[in-house]
């Protein structure tokens, strides 16, 4: 059986397939991760506490990949076949990422015949042409690779990966609300269809920015400057710390202006959200309104659980396990061989 390896920002959690409940049995470690979202040096030895020679599908964090929005159309004038299908996939896929990258997942997130969208499978319906719209999620070749040997060192098999676009889908349930994740150094805004991801964006600024901008700007420690952060987002500050307040409120502008923007260029509209990994305090709530983006606590974070992002592990287990169903396509090749052989193999073998 599989194990699920969740990554973040914040920490690594491990999660046994038996597990009953996923986020209170997960055994903990120190982030693999960088600022940047490169895997560390020596992170393997942060994994050697944990269940060794586990095979295991990594949850990557958010900013190891990205999203595209790919659309192709074919000519069709008879039923339309599971070839068709297959072949425009393919096709979009051809159009995805950049050299040195691949797909993670993709799946089609919406299908028009004859300019009308449809609903399920369009197999065996009639139809002059086919349109189809999908979604696709890009990682490095070189950060699977890193990430892979960092198992290895840990004495963990990797088997496979997901992105966290795909493990925020399978734990939403009935609510298909889009969801604004708030990591320590990114934070990843997912809308989604009733089935899954319709597209995401990425911004490279997190929680973590408030406490390290607190840090510099006032000569704290690590731990003051945390506390005085979640002290802001509170609203709980004094008026003795009204310099502090300045500089906090000007990073968290420069995320929800920064998460405006990003939607804007992908053409993804905002209103009601939920939000994972920032208090759903007056003061949360009226920085992002300021935006158009109305947050509210999500119905599927547990109380007290820390990091808050760790609630996905839930979603993750589910799509490890088999339990629910990943994208019709998975890490499709888009290098050359003799670029990265290495990962190339591993995705190829796995995928």
């Amino acid at each position: 059986m599989t194990s699920t390896l969740f990554l973040s920002d914040a920490i690594t959690a491990l999660v046994a397939p038996d597990a009953h409940d996923p986020i209170h049995e997960a055994v903990r470690a120190p982030s693999l991760f960088s600022r940047k979202t490169q895997v560390k040096r020596g992170a393997g030895t942060h994994l050697e506490g944990l269940r060794r020679d586990d095979e295991v599908v990594a949850c990557l964090p958010l900013g190891a990949t990205s999203c595209q929005t790919l659309k192709v159309s074919a000519q069709i004038g008879r039923q339309v076949l599971h070839g068709d299908m297959s072949d425009a996939l393919e096709v979009a896929l051809s159009k995805a990422g950049a050299p040195g990258h691949a797909v993670i997942c993709a799946e089609p997130t919406e299908i028009r015949l004859d300019g009308q969208t449809i609903e399920g499978s369009p197999v065996g319906k009639p139809a002059g042409t086919l349109e189809m719209v999908v979604t696709a999620f890009i990682s490095e070749l070189g950060l699977l690779a890193d990430l892979e040997k960092a198992a290895l060192q840990g004495g963990l098999r990797l088997s496979g990966v997901m992105a966290a676009e795909e493990a925020a889908s399978a734990s939403l349930g009935t609510d298909r609300k889009p969801i604004l994740l708030v990591d320590t150094w990114t934070t990843k805004y997912i809308d989604f269809t009733d089935e899954g991801v319709r597209a995401s964006v990425t911004v490279p600024i997190g929680s973590g920015h408030l406490a390290l901008d607190l840090k510099v700007s006032f000569d704290l420690t690590d731990s003051a400057s945390e506390k005085l952060a979640e002290r802001y987002l509170l609203d709980r500050c004094g008026a003795s710390d009204a310099d502090k307040v300045e500089v906090a409120a000007a990073r968290l502008d420069e995320l929800t202006s920064a998460c405006r923007d990003a939607a804007a260029s992908a053409g993804l509209e905002l209103g009601d959200a939920l939000i994972l990994g920032l208090p759903g305090s007056p003061r949360v709530v009226e920085a992002w309104d300021k935006i158009g983006l109305r947050v509210s606590a999500p119905g599927l974070a547990m109380p007290k659980t820390s990091p808050p992002l760790l609630t996905l592990v839930r979603g993750a287990t589910k799509l490890a396990d088999g339990a629910v169903p990943r994208a019709q396509a998975m890490a499709l090749q888009l290098d050359a061989p003799k670029d990265a052989p290495s990962a190339l193999k591993w995705l190829r073998k796995n995928f």
